[in-house]
């Protein structure tokens, strides 16, 4: 996609401020393609480039990963210039105990993190007890 393309608005739901270590939460996440371009889905015949939600989990300076392969749910459908949609995303929290930031992008799969591109992503404080 032309770098253009990766801007959204992004909203999450349903995220806890304390969880337990490994514990799985669902969280619903709203998403609009404010670019003017449009983002493929998965339910296309190809999944190469499609646009996922994604999560990652980050020490509380909000620059030290913890990790980055946690939850991803692809769009529900394709989106086109102002199209909003919702989607479930499954969040696990860290096995250690502490305080962390859980930073939710997008990412064009196969391509690069929204955010690499100078998305702002969405984050919250989470503790883990």
């Amino acid at each position: 996609m032309n770098d253009d393309a990766f801007v959204a608005e992004l909203s999450a739901n349903g995220v806890p401020a304390v969880m337990s270590p490994g514990q799985a939460v669902h969280v619903t996440v709203e998403v609009r393609n404010v670019s003017d371009y449009f983002w493929p889905s998965r339910n296309r015949e190809s999944s190469r480039f499609t646009i996922s939600a994604a999560d990652v989990w980050l020490r509380p300076d909000a620059h030290t990963l913890v990790n980055n392969l946690d939850g991803r749910t692809s769009l529900p459908r394709d989106l086109w210039p102002g199209e909003s949609a919702t989607v479930q995303l499954t969040i696990k929290a860290p096995d250690k105990p502490g305080d962390y930031v859980l930073e939710i992008d997008l990412v064009q799969e196969g391509v690069t993190f929204f955010k690499d591109k100078g998305f702002t992503t969405w984050r919250a404080k989470v503790k883990v007890e």
